[in-house]
């Protein structure tokens, strides 16, 4: 103990700060399912790069895009860290 602080008191303190600025949980979030994938023939107007080339919405309204220049690895990398 340091000024008589214990460990504990130190951890529960940092539990319930987090408690406190969590964002509330939605009541109901919708079932994870598959999305529909369509292909658009017109390739010409769109710039490789420009646009993003798969776009993978969130819970409360967020957003991730992927552009066809990610590494698979980076594309891996930044999907599980949304788990």
């Amino acid at each position: 103990m340091l000024h008589d602080v214990s460990t504990g008191l130190i951890y529960t303190w940092r539990r319930k700060l987090r408690e406190a600025n969590a964002e509330p949980m939605p009541e109901a979030l919708p079932e994870p399912g598959f999305a529909e994938a369509m292909m658009a023939e017109d390739e010409g107007t769109a710039r490789t790069g420009v646009h993003p080339t798969m776009v993978v919405d969130l819970a409360r309204g967020k957003r991730v895009s992927i552009f066809a220049a990610a590494s698979p690895g980076q594309v891996t990398a930044a999907l599980k860290a949304l788990r």
